[in-house]
């Protein structure tokens, strides 16, 4: 059998690109490819399609700002190069940051990038900015458990098992005088994970849809080599 080789590509999930669903974006992100010009492997069979692999999806309306897919290509292509051929294809459509080459026998994006850095913006006029982190801090120290709706079926989690990293609420004057940027990182488990949008629901109640102006996931990390998704981590709040 040939040797593959597994490219990563690192692009952004911008403008009215956040509107697209998870499919049409790896659709769009395969056209590109395709008119690239890379050497991309095809599966085996009657129905033969590229290989590649997209990172965890992102909701419609959530925009990614590092976002990840894992191509496989018959022949290696220094990344520079391959990373120019996809930029002239991309075009000011799909900006793209990088791309490097990984080992094909790693697990997939999915699987090892389960932390996930998010900014949300919210617009709250009833409180000021010492109120609302203040509400943040009582809540979090209140309500180590958070249920949620998951595809019809409540769903569970702790704190300590999905929030990592550090939680920062800061004012985001670039979006009006009454809106603040919540700063977080969840962690997908084996049993699931925790949108951004049902942690502010926890945290405000239902109501929150109306304070949330966007979302946007900034960057996504492996897990820790001493830690599993079943074990619970370390959070620190910046207020």
């Amino acid at each position: 059998m040939a040797e593959l080789f597994r490219l990563r590509i690192c692009f952004a999930k911008v403008g009215r690109l956040r509107w697209l669903s998870h499919l049409e974006l790896t659709r769009a992100l395969e056209r590109l490819i395709r008119r690239s010009g890379l050497p991309y492997a095809t599966s085996q069979g009657f129905n033969p399609h590229m290989r590649l692999a997209s990172g965890p999806a992102l909701p419609v309306g959530t925009a990614g700002v590092r976002e990840l897919l894992d191509v496989w290509l018959t022949r290696y292509v220094a990344p520079s190069q391959a990373l120019a051929m996809l930029i002239a294809a991309a075009g000011a459509l799909i900006p793209i940051w990088a791309a490097e080459y990984v080992p094909t026998t790693v697990p997939g994006l999915q699987a090892t990038h389960t932390w996930h850095d998010y900014q949300l913006i919210l617009d709250w006029s009833q409180s000021s900015l010492a109120e609302l982190r203040q509400s943040l801090a009582d809540w979090l120290y209140r309500d180590l458990l958070i249920s949620v709706d998951h595809k019809g079926s409540p769903k569970q989690f702790t704190l300590a098992e999905v929030l990592g990293g550090q939680l920062q609420l800061l004012p985001a004057p670039e979006w009006g005088a009454d809106s603040y940027q919540l700063r977080c990182t969840l962690r997908s488990t084996a049993r699931g994970s925790l949108r951004p949008e049902q942690l502010v629901a926890a945290w405000l109640g239902p109501n929150s849809q109306k304070m949330l102006q966007f979302i946007q996931r900034e960057a996504m990390h492996p897990e820790p080599e001493n830690q599993t998704q079943d074990s619970e981590v370390e959070f620190k709040i910046l207020l």
